[in-house]
């Protein structure tokens, strides 16, 4: 019998006697980093005055129940930045994590009666951890830390892309700012 006879008779078995249903293979199927999506999409969204006074509260009185609400419902929106930094070559569940690091950056240094909602001043912090993840991660540019370089290393995707279009007689004159 082949392994896919195998692990077929296992599945029947461990079902008394009938065949998994679509639900149990499709949870077979998933990526190891959905489990960590579908939890983070559980936390609702906050609105300006509840985030507001969730931020009032942990600034002023340093309330952990308050910064653990503004940063859960947050949590989607630095899986969301982080999935624009895919295509470098690192771990996505990585990517997210210092998402959530900037996040927790943005956190200590947010002063709500700058009238701002937290999401817009996070997104700053969230990319600039991945960015820096990133910088120090990829051994291409383990050297460049200063703003010119980082800014030359992100270019590099564009830069690749547009040579590619060159070589393939689609030429683009490459404007640099």
């Amino acid at each position: 019998m082949s392994l896919d006879g195998a692990m077929s008779i296992d599945l029947v078995e461990a079902n008394h006697g009938t065949l998994p249903d679509r639900r149990q293979l499709a949870s077979a199927r998933r990526k190891p980093s959905a489990g960590y999506l579908d939890g983070v999409r559980r936390f609702a969204m906050l609105e300006r005055d509840q985030e507001y006074m969730l931020a009032k509260r942990w600034r002023e009185h340093g309330d952990r129940d308050a910064a653990n609400k503004l940063v859960t419902s947050h949590l989607r929106l630095a899986v969301k930045v982080a999935m624009n930094y895919r295509g470098y070559g690192l771990p996505v569940s990585e990517i997210i994590s210092e998402g959530n690091v900037g996040l927790l950056q943005a956190l200590d240094r947010f002063e709500p009666d700058r009238g701002f909602r937290f999401s817009t001043y996070a997104v700053w912090w969230i990319r600039a951890s991945i960015q820096d993840y990133i910088l120090r991660s990829w051994s291409l540019v383990k050297i460049g830390t200063t703003a010119s370089q980082k800014k030359l290393f992100f270019k590099l995707r564009s830069a690749k892309t547009r040579s590619r279009q060159c070589k393939a007689a689609i030429c683009v004159p490459i404007r640099w700012r």
